[in-house]
């Protein structure tokens, strides 16, 4: 799909053939009235600013062959909530979700890296998973998302540095139970030394 070419269109679904690979900058720009897509497994190039306020955005299914997620991909896509198949994403670029819907994330083991402000000004998020293999994240990537908790039991690095930028940690009765069970596991180790 060539650069802008349904940008500011009254489109409001459109379906994508198995044989397309890329998608280049603003092809979906200013859709307004863009409702949910569906990006075929084909696609291994989404480009910057793709689906860049789109305002009725609801719902994306990502291809599992893309494993990046543009600069202001979804940038003012205030109605956007989830965000299907990321299996395979490994890094998200700037302002990607800025000032968007989305209401929660999970992020699979195999994303290493989110850049600045990658998810700033976004009122509705609650729930990100940080996986454990996130390697590097912006210091302002939650900028102005203050509702944020950031489920990051199995990345130490990321927990700490959540905490030293009053970023809110999830909690749940299952990350207690774990949370206990590590706990556990370091005295017995301390206490094997010991002997």
């Amino acid at each position: 799909i060539d650069e802008a070419v349904f940008s500011g269109s009254n489109i409001k679904s459109i379906t994508l053939p198995n044989y397309l690979t890329t998608i280049r900058k603003n092809a979906f720009y200013n859709c307004k009235n863009l409702k949910k897509i569906e990006i075929p497994d084909s696609v291994r190039f989404i480009h910057d600013y793709v689906f860049a306020y789109c305002d009725k955005l609801e719902k994306i299914k990502w291809s599992n062959n893309s494993d990046c997620i543009g600069a202001n991909m979804f940038y003012e896509c205030k109605n956007l909530k989830e965000i299907l198949n990321t299996n395979n994403v490994k890094e998200i670029k700037r302002c990607a979700f800025s000032f968007s819907g989305i209401e929660s994330i999970i992020l699979p083991e195999e994303c290493i890296s989110i850049h600045r402000e990658a998810f700033s000004c976004c009122k509705s998020l609650k729930y990100i998973h940080i996986p454990a293999g996130l390697k590097y994240i912006d210091i302002d990537v939650f900028k102005n998302s203050e509702n944020v908790k950031l489920d990051c039991r199995k990345n130490k690095k990321i927990r700490e540095w959540a905490i030293g930028n009053n970023i809110g940690l999830y909690t749940s009765e299952l990350t207690k139970f774990f949370d206990d069970i590590d706990k556990d596991n370091e005295k017995e180790e301390v206490n094997r030394c010991n002997d």
